[in-house]
């Protein structure tokens, strides 16, 4: 059964969306692989040579992100929100950005603990991965009855039993963990996403997580806790553009995804909200619309 939400999707930019992260992307891409030497490059040298044998391997240089101008790879960021399926989903996303190469990497943004009980850790995340790629489900499925045949006629052909798999979960699974091994799935864990503080302030409170963010060609922020905190927990005028209503938090572009779940909302047609209040005044409460 196919469920159409489209009446319940208030602000729907998802094309425009595509559009400029497919463009912003094959940008960087040149960046990234354009000459050394180029001025105010800091992309990555080649790997060092092995060290003699019964020496200790030289540790790895993770680049400073003040000092970055240039990112080491085509990155796109998800900030998690819930675990279990919703992960599953932001998983998916992840792995179609990947194979279909539009990105090179993809950075989950996840809780050291969680702000709510859901919310994804480093623990979940390596809990939802493994078991996909230790999935192991398989039954047969009842075959559908039928009708018996008329008088003369020869009975239906006996079809072939039908199964149900958990065949392609485990072979994406599988796939998954290579990904976290190989460095294709990142997952960071900062300190920011439990501080009190609201986004407009990251670069003031923590000027290395915002440089971090720069070097995405955008930035998918999952759930209605972080929209919240995108619009600094204040209401705004519901017709106020997405953009405006971030208050100069844009270190790269931003993309919301939410439940609406707490009455602040932005980027609304004129006219919308008054027509939902008016229809039901508890509208922002009931997580009917997105």
């Amino acid at each position: 059964m196919i469920i159409d939400f489209k009446d319940k999707l208030l602000v729907d930019d998802s094309g425009k969306i595509a559009d400029q992260v497919i463009a912003k992307a094959e940008a960087m891409a040149k960046a990234v692989e354009g000459p050394p030497s180029a001025p105010g490059s800091a992309k990555g040298s080649a790997p060092p040579s092995p060290p003699p044998e019964g020496e200790p391997a030289e540790e790895v240089k993770v680049p400073c992100p003040t000092k970055m101008v240039v990112p080491q790879a085509v990155m796109f960021d998800i900030v998690c929100d819930n675990s279990g399926y919703e992960l599953f989903a932001d998983l998916c996303l992840a792995h179609f950005l990947i194979s279909q190469k539009i990105v090179q990497k993809i950075r989950f943004h996840v809780k050291k603990m969680p702000w709510f009980v859901s919310d994804v850790t480093p623990r979940d995340f390596k809990f939802v991965v493994d078991s996909c790629a230790k999935a192991s489900f398989n039954r047969q499925l009842p075959s559908e009855p039928k009708p018996e045949p008329a008088e003369g006629e020869a009975p239906p052909e006996v079809e072939p039993p039908k199964f149900l798999t958990s065949d392609k979960l485990k072979e994406i699974g599988e796939q998954w963990a290579r990904y976290v091994e190989d460095g294709t799935f990142i997952v960071l864990c900062d300190d920011f996403w439990t501080y009190p503080h609201v986004y407009r302030d990251m670069k003031k409170y923590d000027y290395n997580m915002y440089r971090k963010l720069q070097y995405a060609v955008a930035v998918l922020f999952k759930g209605d806790l972080n929209y919240r905190k995108l619009l600094g927990e204040r209401n705004v005028n519901p017709t106020v553009g997405f953009e405006a209503a971030l208050q100069g938090f844009m270190p790269a572009p931003v993309i919301a995804l939410r439940t609406v779940k707490a009455d602040l909302i932005c980027g609304l047609p004129k006219g919308k909200w008054e027509l939902l209040t008016k229809t039901d005044d508890k509208w922002m409460q009931t997580g009917d619309y997105g």
